[in-house]
């Protein structure tokens, strides 16, 4: 039986990127494998017989007041035993001290890359911050750079959900074998709304989720709507980063184009329509 031990080291409440996470992981047990899943803490949805939460629960107040305690003393119960599992899955923020004791303990090393190549993601932003004369917003260090590189020496193998990341750590020098192509799906039951047989209209709703920024490439898709003359409207789903405001203020001050702030129910976005009239206050109306 292959015993595999994953550390995701910040708190899991099965969204954003915890959701990749515990999606992957809380299924992934079969008659001859099984994962342990190591979190600070996590959501009483997400607790699993196969699911550790390193803080204890009389300490979770704890959690938020302190930015590292937490991640170091989640690292610690993950390395307390991992001579019990064959391999190991890290995933992002782990510190490079904890993949440094994991190849000592000569472990095969499992790291999920959800974003490209750190550099290339910082020329990609600087590029685009550049031709919209501002300031770049991210905040890429050349330390952060720097732990990448030690990462990726130090994995044996690297899960790439698209091939867009695949292709960023072949330019960076990643030798091939040693990068998975995989791909994100998508729950069926997270959209209870859905359905194939809906009649079309003659309209669309597209909808965008995620930080309205630069970084996602907001302003590239907001000037792509404007062009494209399509009859529907654009629903931007997530806070907004003020140089987009800024740049885009007429793209967003359209009557076909609706932003509002951050919401863990998409399946409630798909299923609302908008009456687009109301610039401001924006009426939704259940379908």
């Amino acid at each position: 039986m292959l015993n595999l031990s994953s550390l995701f080291p910040i708190y899991c409440s099965d969204r954003a990127v915890s959701h990749i996470f515990f999606s992957l992981c809380e299924p992934w047990n079969y008659p001859d494998s099984q994962v342990r899943m190591v979190v600070p803490n996590c959501d009483p949805s997400c607790r699993r017989p196969n699911l550790v939460e390193a803080v204890p629960r009389y300490l979770q107040w704890l959690y938020y007041r302190s930015a590292d305690w937490p991640k170091d003393f989640t690292e610690k119960r993950f390395l307390r035993d991992i001579k019990d599992f064959d391999a190991i899955y890290l995933w992002p923020h782990t510190s490079i001290e904890t993949f440094r004791k994991v190849k000592l303990q000569s472990k095969p090393i499992f790291l999920e890359r959800i974003n490209c190549y750190t550099k290339q993601a910082k020329f990609i932003i600087d590029d685009a911050s550049s031709r919209l004369g501002i300031a770049p917003q991210h905040k890429i260090t050349a330390d952060m750079i720097q732990q990448e590189e030690e990462e990726i020496s130090l994995a044996d193998f690297i899960f790439c959900p698209s091939p867009e990341v695949k292709k960023s750590f072949i330019g960076a020098g990643v030798p091939e074998h040693k990068l998975i192509l995989t791909s994100y799906g998508w729950s069926p039951k997270r959209f209870p709304h859905f359905s194939i047989d809906k009649p079309l209209s003659d309209t669309i709703t597209v909808i965008f989720v995620g930080s309205v920024c630069v970084r996602k490439g907001a302003h590239l898709l907001l000037r792509a709507w404007e062009k494209a003359g399509i009859k529907g409207r654009l629903l931007l789903c997530g806070s907004m980063e003020p140089a987009i405001a800024e740049t885009c203020s007429g793209i967003l001050a359209r009557s076909d184009v609706i932003h509002r702030d951050y919401t863990s129910d998409i399946a409630f976005l798909r299923k609302m329509r908008y009456d687009i009239t109301d610039l401001n206050g924006v009426k939704n109306i259940e379908t």
